[in-house]
């Protein structure tokens, strides 16, 4: 059986295709939403003007003024301040408690969010992050001593529309055909995905593959054609997932499972901001003429090192030294011939 390569556009899975839910009750549910907003908001804030709040929940000046009136009805004394520096708020000598999370709670929690935002790009976390935390965007930023973001590797088109059609077959249950390309052999595999999961620096898709009858981590990068298929599948309890990588790929740093290897590379001053950039600067010694590191994994360290391209030479050891000397060599052959 063959399966024909599709180009990324013709590889979606198509548009989520969702109940549909009667629509006063989405603007019910809508309402609640914007109203749990605006009383987050103006717990946290003395006063705050109606149209930072329109903008902030990108509604009206007229629907925030409805759900105001709304709230006041409902029991909570909020009152409007007019004139300069007047705005919105709630009714001074009013306790409401507003300390269920802490404020490192909650700034966990933010950063949380701001990192599944960082791919998942949609308004609804936007939402719970203004209904979390009131602050502006910047302020948030500001009071965590963590930032990250994974958009980095997120960016490409492609990447993007996969990982956006896998999330729809997650929650449709749909089964998924792949083109496969792992370490050993090239395989079309059909597979019932259930979890993406981001790992060091490279996504993986965690399903259970119908022909080994058992669950497997799909490396995103190594899918090089997908299709949806018409099939639903009957979810089933998961395995625990093994994220331990160690026997595959190494890194700087010791492991207890191989024996390590002393790696010393030379390198040129000049050269000093390319190599931090490339493999930190923890390695790097204190006469500025040497970078010295430890491997248990030949075929990484080699790798490592040749993707160095001409700023580094191999000192010691001498197997690795033949072993990169034998690629370079087998790569001037390949541009020969």
């Amino acid at each position: 059986m063959t399966l024909v390569y599709n180009p990324p556009v013709n590889s979606k899975l198509g548009e989520l295709e969702t109940e549909p839910i009667e629509k006063n009750r989405t603007g019910d549910i809508m309402k609640f939403d914007r109203m749990l907003s605006i009383l987050n908001i103006l717990l946290n804030n003395e006063k705050i003007t109606a149209n930072d709040l329109a903008e902030k929940l990108e509604v009206s000046k007229r629907t925030i003024f409805r759900d105001i009136e709304t709230l006041n009805m409902a029991g909570i004394p909020i009152v409007t301040y007019p004139g300069i520096g007047g705005g919105i708020g709630i009714l001074e000598g009013y306790k409401l408690d507003k300390s269920i999370l802490s404020t490192d709670d909650m700034q966990n929690i933010v950063m949380g969010l701001k990192i599944l935002q960082s791919f998942e790009n949609e308004d609804i976390i936007e939402r719970l992050i203004t209904r979390i935390s009131p602050n502006t965007e910047d302020i948030a930023l500001m009071e965590s001593n963590v930032v990250i973001d994974l958009s980095t590797w997120y960016s490409d088109g492609y990447t993007q529309t996969m990982m956006d059609d896998f999330k729809k077959a997650i929650l449709r249950k749909n089964r998924i055909r792949i083109e496969y390309h792992s370490k050993n052999k090239y395989s079309i595999r059909t597979i019932e995905p259930y979890k993406l999961i981001f790992k060091y620096t490279d996504w993986y898709l965690y399903a259970f593959c119908t022909e080994k009858h058992d669950f497997r981590l799909f490396k995103i990068n190594r899918i090089s054609s997908y299709k949806y298929i018409e099939e639903v599948f009957t979810p089933m309890p998961t395995k625990d997932i093994s994220m331990d990588f160690s026997h595959k790929d190494n890194y700087f740093g010791e492991t207890k499972n191989y024996p390590l290897q002393e790696i010393v590379l030379e390198y040129k001053a000049l050269d000093k901001d390319f190599l931090i950039d490339k493999i930190g600067a923890r390695n790097f010694t204190e006469d500025g003429k040497y970078i010295i590191f430890y491997s248990s994994n030949t075929n990484w360290a080699v790798e490592l090192i040749i993707s160095l391209q001409d700023k580094v030479k191999v000192i010691k050891p001498q197997s690795i030294k033949t072993e990169v000397t034998d690629r370079i060599n087998k790569m001037q052959e390949q541009y020969k011939r």
